[in-house]
């Protein structure tokens, strides 16, 4: 209803004429749109380059170290959005995606087939423990 009192139809398209930072606020502008479905809108429905953090890409990211256990997934956005090469954003958040349903899975991550294990301090302390036990 906002949208099409403030613009008079539903239609998105003159989010082509802001900046990202500037369509982000306001998509954020209404009730229960937040950074990551902000980011998703721009991302998959205007093709810009912004790369929205779920829990997914969140928690993969955090194991990696690429992020602290503290960041809030608005902060991971910037800070990971802002270190990406041009273009990379939609294919890394995919990925991550599939690898945090597939791969590093919240309560089991199965590190035995991740083909980042050797870079991952997660990984690492998991062999840490296992060896420990042993």
């Amino acid at each position: 209803r906002q949208i099409k009192e403030d613009r008079g139809s539903i239609d998105l398209s003159f989010l082509e004429g802001l900046s990202d930072q500037e369509a982000m606020d306001y998509l954020c502008s209404f009730r229960g749109v937040g950074p990551k479905t902000a980011a998703v809108v721009l991302l998959f429905g205007l093709g810009r380059d912004v790369f929205p953090v779920d829990t997914h890409v969140h928690r993969v990211v955090r194991r990696l170290g690429l992020a602290d256990d503290r960041d809030t997934p608005e902060k991971v956005q910037r800070t990971v959005g802002e270190l990406l090469p041009p273009g990379a954003a939609r294919d890394l958040h995919v990925n991550l995606i599939r690898h945090g349903r597939e791969v590093c899975k919240a309560r089991s991550p199965r590190c035995d087939l991740c083909i980042l294990a050797t870079e991952c301090p997660s990984a690492e302390e998991g062999r840490l423990r296992a060896s420990e036990g042993s």
